[in-house]
């Protein structure tokens, strides 16, 4: 049984955000401060793109090929208002904090490196 595809005819139709902001993908660490032996910090969310604006903090990242597609966190938690973010505190071992970020390791210590 020989069978033919069928042609078909794909259109692409969008509209282009006046909005839309365009930078690099970067994780960010906790924003925090060191007293006495604890680190003292916000969790914030732990991707960003990086902009001529500044950090903006994002999140539902989808790939297609080397191009990725985020939404920006426009309320509550976020590196620009992280007063809104839950707030921890943690023991500081022998002067440093470590933290597991997924493939990366978030490190503040108060030692000289």
């Amino acid at each position: 049984m020989h069978s033919e595809a069928a042609p078909f005819i794909l259109e692409v139709c969008s509209t282009m955000s006046p909005s839309r902001k365009f930078g690099t993908l970067a994780k960010v660490g906790p924003k925090g401060v060191v007293k006495d032996d604890q680190f003292e910090y916000y969790d914030v969310p732990a991707l960003a793109l990086l902009t001529s604006e500044g950090l903006i903090s994002v999140n539902d990242c989808l790939g297609y090929g080397d191009i990725k597609h985020c939404r920006q966190i426009t309320k509550g938690c976020s590196i620009r208002f992280f007063e809104y973010c839950h707030s921890k505190i943690a023991q500081m071992a022998d002067g440093t904090f470590i933290l597991a970020m997924e493939a990366t390791t978030f490190v503040a210590t108060i030692h000289k490196v």
